[in-house]
């Protein structure tokens, strides 16, 4: 095979068809260890779970087809940052409910071996808290975190101003 035989979409996709043995579009750990240890060489339980933590970004327990994908390196970057960031807050959010408080910002900075009191950890979400519910949401994470802005947020309407409009404004304003 010459480098021009080679289509690594082909490759992985037959690869993920292989692994998926009972064709319900999801590689569980167990079917991409029996693919893996197939192959002539050997993984440790410690590569395999590292490797499949990475394909898992969803953090379901198994990979989809876009999730290997991505992975590869072979699915738009966009769908797999998203993955990423929310892979990120979810580190963050140890409750598992959608909101991050000043108690799991501790948590997590504790694990970091950084420490904040009370007072400074609210203090923090207070600053960073856009809509005011106490606690930062996966939107202001990702705006805080990544520079993304909210996909929620509103803007003031923008208003074309013609000559009528703002005459029709002054006359009615008299």
């Amino acid at each position: 095979m010459n480098d021009f035989d080679y289509d690594p979409d082909v490759d992985y996709v037959k690869f993920f068809k292989e692994a998926d043995t009972n064709n319900d579009g999801f590689l569980t750990y167990d079917k991409l260890v029996a693919k893996l240890n197939g192959r002539s060489r050997k993984y440790s339980q410690k590569q395999l779970k590292a490797y499949f933590a990475v394909l898992d970004t969803s953090g379901e327990g198994h990979v989809s087809f876009d999730e290997y994908m991505i992975a590869m390196g072979l699915r738009p970057g966009e769908e797999h940052k998203d993955a990423l960031m929310r892979r990120a807050f979810n580190a963050f959010d140890t409750k598992h409910d959608g909101e991050i408080t000043y108690e799991e910002l501790g948590e997590v900075f504790d694990g970091m071996n950084k420490k904040f009191s009370e007072a400074e950890l609210k203090r923090m979400i207070l600053i960073l808290d856009e809509n005011r519910s106490g606690a930062l949401d996966f939107e202001e994470f990702k705006a805080i975190f990544f520079g993304v802005k909210r996909s929620n947020s509103v803007e003031s309407p923008k208003v074309k101003m013609t000559p009528v409009s703002v005459e029709s404004r002054v006359v009615n304003s008299n």
